[in-house]
């Protein structure tokens, strides 16, 4: 086979690879590269009365965890995984006047 082959677009934390080497046949490869390991920033802006927290395409894989505490209580150790934030890079959270703190972290392990 002659000529050139290309994918419209590569998916996030994927890379391709197209094989010609046997007559008539193209195969194609696809293999995960991983999110991205580098530290990285949550981006955070307020639409209406939602908290809106993004972050680079490229750590999708990672994910958004979160507490919220009482009035004066702080920081403790009981973080929550924020459901389906492994598979995307955007998260919106209503704001609640009644919980006294709120945190949020980005965690990944390989």
């Amino acid at each position: 086979m002659s000529g050139s082959y290309a994918l419209g677009t590569t998916p996030t934390n994927f890379n391709y690879a197209f094989n010609t080497s046997t007559n008539g046949q193209v195969d194609l490869t696809v293999t995960p590269t991983g999110p991205s390991q580098s530290p990285v920033d949550l981006v955070s802006q307020m639409v209406g009365n939602q908290l809106e927290l993004s972050w680079p395409t490229d750590h999708i894989g990672w994910e958004l965890e979160a507490q919220t505490n009482t009035p004066g209580a702080g920081l403790s150790n009981d973080w929550y995984v924020v459901s389906g934030s492994s598979a995307t890079n955007v998260v919106f959270f209503p704001v609640n006047p009644a919980n006294g703190s709120a945190f949020l972290r980005l965690f990944y392990i390989p």
